[in-house]
């Protein structure tokens, strides 16, 4: 088992009242998985996506990845643990603007600590993977959306995760582009059995996922992949 969360509570203070926001979720996500995570705004999505990427430790509950509890660890621990397990990418990119397509990619390589000379290949692999090799050199400003989301999911893989988390990775893009970018993560998670947690509202996605996660007044649901 990749992930699994046992009876998680998340709680926000208000004052000098406490709103909870993730009733005692339960939840197991296996390697190799391709998870659609759906509900309204408010339901608690993006709190338990936060909870799932290592971005968040204050909860009730026991989160166990590859069997092993991460619930306890500090934020330095926690933070190790994402930049070597978990990938993003983000509905608004969050590419660095100043810099080249190569070195938006390259960047987690170098926070790890892997010298400039020996992050060419892979950064070059990465970019060829996703199909914008050519690109290496240009700024995003020169970039289209879906162009701009291919440097995001090369930038992801590029520290080889155990999963990656795609919040609403097409939301502001047109039919054709948004299709290319979910052929990209269907790709890499049938054929390289990258494990995908993706974040969406639009139920026509729900085609590319092997289950559905419904997330309703902070109560999480088994779906279907029923519109």
């Amino acid at each position: 088992m990749l992930i699994e969360l046992k009876n998680i509570d998340k709680y926000y203070p208000i004052g000098r009242e406490r709103l909870q926001v993730l009733h005692g979720v339960n939840l197991q996500i296996e390697q190799g998985e391709f998870v659609g995570i759906m509900g309204p705004s408010g339901s608690g999505k993006s709190t338990l996506v936060n909870i799932l990427g290592f971005l968040d430790s204050k909860y009730d509950g026991e989160y166990l990845f590859a069997g092993k509890s991460v619930s306890g660890l500090n934020d330095r621990e926690l933070s190790h643990m994402r930049n070597r397990t978990v990938g993003f990418v983000f509905q608004d990119f969050h590419l660095v603007e100043t810099a080249t397509v190569f070195e938006n990619v390259q960047m987690p390589l170098l926070y790890a600590g892997i010298t400039a000379k020996k992050t060419v290949s892979a950064v070059e692999q990465a970019l060829e993977r996703v199909g914008i090799g050519e690109k290496s050199k240009q700024k995003p400003s020169q970039l289209s959306g879906g162009q701009k989301q291919r440097v995001a999911i090369a930038r992801a893989l590029i520290n080889q995760p155990r999963f990656i988390i795609a919040d609403e990775p097409t939301g502001a893009m047109d039919t054709k582009t948004s299709a290319g970018i979910m052929e990209i993560l269907f790709n890499l998670n049938k054929e390289e059995k990258v494990t995908v947690v993706m974040v969406t509202h639009d139920f026509s996605l729900l085609k590319y996922c092997s289950h559905q996660i419904k997330v309703v007044d902070g109560v999480v649901q088994k779906g279907t992949l029923q519109a």
